[in-house]
């Protein structure tokens, strides 16, 4: 009896090691910096408006998953500051990243959602993306990005935007984000 009650708590140890942990996903955490430049555009798309230009610190949550990660951006809310709001989880697809020796290319731009911030703007960005090894040390700039954002009475802003971030501890992230 004792050594099948062993035998059970063993199998139960195996299992949790070799099934279980590795299909839990490992999560890495940055904070960076997201600035646009563009122009707003009437709805209706007949009239140019005006410039718009901003910048605001972001953090990011990257997932990663069997072929792909998944990429949720948080932004403080501009009318409410100490608030901070999670956008549409984004996923790239090991297909869409071009890897070399300590570097890569992650392709949003040829994903059909590309990278999403709240409230809704999505921004179609390739990044650059020096690596140590592990994606905890890696540094992320981009270097093409294009801004599609609908604003205000359903104006639309169109233009660039630049987004660089790092690796962050998880102690670091607002309490908000990510929930």
């Amino acid at each position: 009896m004792k050594a099948t009650k062993i035998s059970m708590i063993l199998l139960g140890v195996v299992f949790l090691m070799f099934v279980i942990i590795p299909n839990v996903s490992a999560q890495d955490f940055f904070k960076g910096k997201v600035s646009l430049k563009g122009y707003e555009i009437e709805n209706g798309g007949a009239t140019l408006l005006d410039k718009v230009s901003g910048a605001a610190t972001a953090y990011f949550k990257i997932e990663a998953g069997v072929g792909q990660y998944t990429v949720t951006t948080c932004l403080e809310d501009f009318d409410n500051p100490g608030q901070w709001t999670s956008g549409t989880p984004s996923i790239i697809s090991a297909s869409n990243i071009y890897s070399g020796t300590d570097v890569a290319i992650w392709d949003f731009a040829s994903t059909e959602s590309g990278l999403n911030f709240p409230p809704d703007i999505d921004t179609f960005p390739m990044f650059y993306v020096k690596t140590k090894g592990t994606l905890a040390t890696a540094n992320f700039k981009s270097f093409a990005c294009l801004l599609w954002e609908i604003f205000g009475v359903g104006n639309l802003e169109l233009g660039s935007c630049s987004i660089t971030f790092k690796y962050v501890d998880r102690a670091n992230v607002p309490i908000n984000c990510f929930r």
